[in-house]
């Protein structure tokens, strides 16, 4: 029985196809490759709550970062020629966070790829991330997960209600990412091209940010230690103060009152609290010449400080003997309150 002899070409057809096997191999081609993006269907962020007063001033509101729904591997975002990741921007609302009363007042917002919003985005606008220097300015090229952001920037309105204001966003991801060209301009490390589409539901609550009043007191003096290490005895001395608060991102829309009541078993001490014969102490902390409080006795009738003995009914009081019976100061500092600023009012009294 005779044998095939193979043929010249056809052994020579097997040797390139093994060689031609053991390149793509050392190139990678046969191991599957990992994904270079994955995508998240339904994403919801919560923009934060911000005062009616913060909404309503040109740029007091700082731009929210919300995320896209898509998650990209950084070591596979290679920036190359012909690379992209595009995201068309779809809102509900038309670039509006939109209270759940029908008809009420909204709150426009400006849409960035970007903090700067150096890269905005139109409604039903595209963009690409991976134009320029985006996803290095965005910190997405270092670690081991770069999650894709928008930004919002509220426009400010006046007038808005306290509630919790809306949009929802669809985005259409369209990407395309090779991992290495070849000489000839082949992708050879691996090629990923694919669509996905993304909703992310956006909420910024409006509402009040209130002033923060808090107390405190500590003994300066009594009658058998001074003021080494004293005691909170009968005859002693304390300063008692009241702090005011602005917890805000912007000033106060005005001046502020503060009352002080003065507690019973104590007595406003015009003659000092034992270590300096000063009655009104007032500071702001950052300080600042913002806010300013004068007094100038107990006596003045112009200055921003007023005495009570009758538990705030009337502000008449004048204390001088009688300074026992005051059981209430009223401060009327003069100044919008800074964002964050803490204003501290103290007297001194004497215990009983």
């Amino acid at each position: 029985m005779s044998r095939a002899i193979p043929s010249r070409s056809s052994t020579l057809c097997r040797a390139l196809l093994l060689a031609l096997t053991a390149v793509l191999g050392a190139f990678g081609a046969t191991p599957a490759l990992a994904a270079a993006c994955t995508a998240t269907a339904l994403t919801a962020t919560d923009l934060g709550s911000f005062s009616p007063a913060a909404v309503a001033t040109t740029g007091a509101v700082p731009a929210l970062r919300s995320r896209a729904g898509l998650v990209c591997t950084p070591g596979l975002l290679k920036v190359l020629s012909g690379n992209y990741i595009k995201a068309t921007f779809q809102s509900r609302n038309a670039l509006k966070l939109a209270p759940a009363t029908a008809g009420a007042p909204t709150l426009s917002y400006a849409l960035s790829a970007d903090p700067n919003n150096s890269v905005p985005i139109a409604n039903n606008g595209t963009v690409d991330y991976m134009q320029g220097d985006l996803l290095n300015l965005l910190g997405l090229l270092g670690g081991t997960s770069a999650e894709l952001p928008f930004f919002v920037r509220p426009l400010a309105t006046a007038g808005l209600a306290e509630g919790v204001y809306a949009d929802r966003l669809t985005i259409k991801w369209d990407w395309y990412i090779c991992q290495g060209i070849g000489a000839l301009g082949a992708c050879i490390l691996g090629l990923e091209k694919d669509t996905a589409t993304t909703i992310v539901d956006i909420t910024l609550t409006v509402a009040a940010r209130k002033l923060v009043l808090t107390a405190s007191g500590r003994t300066t003096w009594d009658p058998v230690n001074g003021t080494s290490f004293p005691k909170a005895v009968p005859g002693g001395k304390r300063r008692v103060s009241v702090q005011l608060n602005n917890p805000d991102i912007v000033a106060t829309d005005g001046n502020v009152t503060v009352v002080m009541p003065i507690a019973p078993r104590q007595t406003l001490a015009l003659d000092g609290d034992g270590t300096s014969a000063g009655l009104v102490s007032f500071a702001m902390t950052p300080s600042g010449n913002a806010v300013a409080l004068s007094y100038d006795g107990p006596a003045s009738t112009s200055d921003d400080v007023d005495f009570s003995a009758d538990q705030g009914l009337t502000w008449t009081y004048v204390p001088g003997a009688t300074a026992g019976l005051t059981n209430a100061i009223r401060f009327r500092p003069r100044g919008r309150v800074p964002a964050g600023a803490t204003l501290d009012f103290s007297v001194p009294v004497t215990v009983r």
